[in-house]
């Protein structure tokens, strides 16, 4: 079976870890002990050829407010009962990275280079920012109010987390951001993939 290059990690609320894995599977295991909780097929996946048939959850799971979150590759993005494993929505929406997620919204980036803003409680799309397509984006960050994603060319974008709409973009070097920027006491930081980390303060 193909798998992308990449994988989720396990993350951990209260006594449970949630993992996602190649095949679109999510599953809760108990921390102690390891004994399988629930599992649930996010995706399951479709196509005649292995290419088509990619549905690895490959950003790590978001647990919010009872809700664990996860994006699958040519997959969907769904919410699932935290502590049942029940399906509570899922929308189509393929992204090989994490869903971020602040007051107002869930946001993730998708595979065509799309940013997309996200109701938590149905998955209706709130708003999307089409103007990044095929920049090969990183993960999205909150920051102060401000989603943020890394593109294969060095730039950061900086966009309204209310309405998607495009406010700045800063280069900080010449290689491709594939981590997701970190906001720290008022910074985002940055590292790229050929190895330099920059610090960024917003002064939008």
């Amino acid at each position: 079976m193909l798998t992308l290059r990449g994988s989720s990690s396990p993350v951990i609320s209260g006594n449970t870890v949630y993992a996602g894995f190649a095949g679109g599977k999510l599953v809760a295991l108990e921390l102690t002990s390891g004994v399988m909780q629930w599992e649930l097929t996010i995706t399951a996946p479709s196509g005649r050829s292995e290419l088509e048939r990619m549905v690895d959850i490959d950003g790590d799971p978001l647990v919010s407010n009872g809700v664990v979150y996860v994006s699958t590759y040519q997959g969907e993005v769904a919410a699932v009962g935290q502590y049942t494993g029940t399906l509570i929505w899922r929308r189509k929406l393929s992204s090989y990275n994490n869903v971020v997620a602040d007051w107002r919204n869930l946001y993730v980036s998708d595979d065509s280079g799309q940013v997309w803003g996200v109701n938590p409680d149905d998955g209706a799309a709130m708003w999307k920012q089409s103007k990044l397509l095929n920049r090969q984006l990183s993960a999205p960050a909150v920051v102060d109010g401000y989603v943020v994603v890394g593109d294969y060319d060095g730039y950061l974008h900086w966009l309204s987390h209310s309405d998607g709409r495009m406010l700045a973009r800063t280069r900080v070097g010449g290689e491709a951001i594939s981590a997701a920027p970190v906001m720290h006491n008022g910074v985002v930081y940055v590292f790229g993939d050929g190895g330099d980390l920059a610090a960024v303060k917003p002064v939008l």
